[in-house]
C-alpha cells in the first residue's frame, strides 16, 4: 500500500508499506567422492531444511524544493523481520578402510530482527551552469536477536546446546561535494566522505541435559566483542561530455582505522568509465573501478562457531581488507 500528498508544488510526501511472506522447503540427497593423498572415502548426505519468513517494511520519502536551485530528500526505512529455520543433516563418511562415521545436525532457529535506514541529502545549483554542491548524511542501525537450538551427533557424540545470539550495528556516513565547469565540455569534482561502523555482538552458549530441563552456561564458546571502523576518504573526478562520448576519470584515497586490531590500511582507489553512442539506440560501455572490502567481525572472532559440527568456524584477527578490481 502506498499514500502520496503533495503539500505545495515545492513539498510532496510519500509513504509506502510492504508485507512479505516466504515459506521454504528443500530436501535434497548429495553423494560425494573425495579424492585425498593419503586415501579417498565417500560423504553421502541427507538434508532436509525448512524455512518461513514474515517481513514488515515501512518508508517514508519527502521532497523538498524551495527554490528552483535548491532541493531536499529525505527518505526513512523501518524493517521488521521474523525468521524461523529448521535445518536438519545427516552426513555419512566411508573412508577407503570401510570404518565408517557419521555426523547429524539438527538446528532450530528463531530470529527478530529490526533495521532502520534513514538518509538525507541537500543539493544546490547556482547560476554558472555545472556548478553545484551536494551534502548527504545517511544512518544505518540493526538489532538483531537469534535464539538457536542444536541437537547434534558428532562420530557418536551428543551435542545438545541452546544459542543465544544478540546484536546491535550502527553506522552513519556522511560526505560533501562540490563540482566546478572547466569548460564547455569538462568539469571536475572534488569529494570527502567520513563513515564510523560500530558493531556489539554477544554470544551466549549453554549446553543442555539430556532431557533438555537444565542448561549450564558454556564459557568456552560463549563471547562478546565491539568492532569499530572509521573511514576518511576523499576523491577528485574529472568528467567530459560531448553529443556522442561521455569520459570520466579519477581516483579516491581512503584512509580506513579498525579499532579491534587497531591498526590502520590507506589505498588509492581508481576509477574510469567511457561510454560512446552509436547508431540508433546501440551504444558502448566501458568501466574500470577498484574497491575495498572490511573483514567483518565474524571472520576476526577466535572463538569457534561449532553450529554444524561438519564445519568448525575460527576467524582469523589478522586479516586485511580486500582490494578489488572491476
Amino acid at each position: 500500500i502506498n499514500a502520496n500528498h503533495e503539500f505545495s508544488k515545492k513539498f510532496e510526501v510519500q509513504g509506502f508499506y510492504y508485507l512479505t511472506q516466504n515459506n521454504g522447503e528443500l530436501s535434497k540427497i548429495v553423494n560425494t567422492e573425495n579424492f585425498a593423498r593419503s586415501q579417498t572415502f565417500k560423504t553421502d548426505q541427507e538434508i532436509n531444511n525448512n524455512e518461513d519468513k514474515l517481513n514488515h517494511s515501512f518508508n517514508v520519502k519527502a521532497d523538498w524544493r524551495p527554490d528552483s536551485m535548491t532541493e531536499i530528500n529525505i527518505w526513512s526505512n523501518l524493517f521488521l523481520n521474523n525468521e524461523r529455520y529448521n535445518n536438519s543433516n545427516r552426513t555419512v563418511f566411508t573412508p577407503s578402510n570401510e570404518t565408517t562415521d557419521f555426523t547429524v545436525n539438527n538446528n532450530d532457529n528463531d530470529v527478530q530482527k529490526s533495521s532502520t535506514y534513514n538518509s538525507l541529502t541537500y543539493k544546490r545549483k547556482f547560476d554558472k551552469d555545472k556548478r553545484n554542491v551536494n551534502v548527504y548524511l545517511n544512518h544505518y542501525g540493526l538489532n538483531q536477536e537469534n535464539t538457536t537450538k542444536i541437537n547434534n551427533e558428532l562420530f557418536g557424540t551428543a551435542i545438545d546446546q541452546r544459542q543465544e545470539y544478540d546484536q546491535t550495528q550502527s553506522r552513519w556516513r556522511g560526505g560533501i561535494s562540490y563540482t566546478e565547469p572547466l569548460d564547455s565540455f569538462w568539469v571536475i569534482t572534488i569529494g570527502y566522505a567520513n563513515e564510523h561502523e560500530k558493531q556489539e555482538p554477544k554470544r551466549d552458549f549453554f549446553n543442555l541435559s539430556l532431557d533438555g530441563s537444565e542448561a549450564t552456561f558454556d564459557d568456552s564458546l560463549s563471547s562478546s566483542f565491539e568492532r569499530i571502523a572509521i573511514e576518511n576518504s576523499g576523491s577528485l573526478t574529472f568528467r567530459r561530455n560531448k553529443n556522442k562520448s561521455n569520459f570520466s576519470f579519477g581516483s579516491s584515497f581512503n584512509q580506513t582505522q579498525l579499532q579491534v586490531t587497531d591498526r590502520d590500511f590507506q589505498y588509492l582507489l581508481p576509477f574510469a568509465s567511457y561510454r560512446i553512442r552509436l547508431k540508433g539506440s546501440q551504444s558502448l560501455n566501458f568501466r574500470y573501478s577498484t574497491k575495498t572490502q572490511l573483514p567483518n567481525l565474524e571472520q576476526m572472532v577466535t572463538i569457534p562457531d561449532n553450529t554444524n559440527t561438519n564445519r568448525l568456524f575460527i576467524g582469523n584477527p589478522d586479516l586485511v581488507p580486500t582490494y578489488n578490481h572491476q
